[in-house]
């Protein structure tokens, strides 16, 4: 879940909930919602364990399609990918199969399954992407950052389809779900029993954000290709931290608070300052500024345009 334009000291007026505290307890990693009963692999209780059974059960041999197999490898395996559902949707077995097929029958339509292939799309987009991935948390969680001071919504609506945005999403999600497999893989190295990591860690910078920015068909554009990683990708966040929020954070975040599920907004920490003390925990302090450097300037211009164009 990316979020371009928001931040500012979360008003009361705004959707997201105000933290009671900016600070996490010490005793929990700060990328971490607490573990009792999380719903998690390991830390199921009886109905949530039930609610899982029931899902397969009801799934039956469409687990076995050689589709749906590819799909549930993606999100780290049959249960791992189910949880993530039924985390997102209540732990209602009924609710989370018809997301499932709902994904599944999109992904199939969509060739998801080839989005990391290169593409002259990936290409275009990338250089005005305001995010990069960062390595991990200390407990595996892959790290996005996002930089919104170098956002371009005009630009973007003016020189790119939707088509092509979703396109670059969809890569992005599905590099994500792959940097994930990659550190369960690491982490079952040392540990074989170690289950599949929870998520992402994501920061968004939104202090270079100015009201110039808000073109509001390019945050409308932005905003609907955003609402495919809330419907198709779900519990990919595990806590995201929104930093450096100013003054343009509520007009941006009312356009996209909407297409974000109650529970994404409710794993956000909105932070006027630097966060410092829970980013220093969740990645160390020595990496902070590398990450804050990750995203470098867009363009001003696509090849073969001038400089002036908009």
């Amino acid at each position: 879940v990316i979020i371009f334009s928001a931040p500012s000291s979360a008003p009361p007026t705004l959707l997201l909930p105000t933290p009671r505290s900016t600070h996490l307890p010490r005793s929990l990693p700060p990328s971490l919602p607490p573990l009792k009963m999380s719903g998690y692999i390991g830390d199921l209780s009886d109905s949530q364990a039930a609610a899982l059974a029931a899902m397969k059960a009801k799934l039956g041999a469409k687990l076995e399609e050689p589709a749906c197999r590819s799909m549930t490898d993606k999100f780290c395996g049959v249960d791992a990918c189910c949880l993530r559902y039924l985390r997102f949707y209540n732990f209602s077995p009924d609710s989370a199969v018809e997301k499932f097929l709902n994904t599944l029958q999109w992904r199939i339509e969509n060739k998801v399954d080839e989005a990391l292939i290169n593409s002259p799309i990936h290409d275009k987009v990338r250089p005005f992407w305001p995010g990069a991935y960062c390595g991990t948390t200390k407990d595996g969680l892959p790290v996005q950052f996002f930089n919104a001071g170098y956002t371009k919504p005009a630009f973007i609506m003016n020189n790119f389809t939707e088509h092509e945005m979703r396109t670059f999403y969809i890569y992005w999600m599905e590099t994500s779900l792959k940097l994930q497999r990659e550190s369960t893989e690491r982490l079952r190295q040392t540990n074989p029993n170690a289950p599949p990591v929870r998520g992402t860690v994501e920061i968004y910078d939104i202090g270079g954000l100015s009201l110039s920015q808000l073109h509001i068909p390019g945050v409308y554009l932005l905003a609907s290709v955003l609402s495919l990683g809330s419907t198709h990708y779900p519990s990919n966040l595990v806590k995201g931290f929104i930093i450096n929020s100013g003054i343009v954070f509520s007009t941006g975040w009312k356009i996209i608070s909407p297409v974000l599920h109650a529970q994404t907004r409710e794993r956000l920490v909105v932070d006027k300052g630097p966060c410092a003390d829970q980013l220093a925990e969740a990645v160390g302090a020595e990496r902070v500024p590398e990450i804050m450097a990750s995203v470098k300037p867009p363009p001003d211009c696509l090849p073969g345009q001038t400089s002036d164009a908009k």
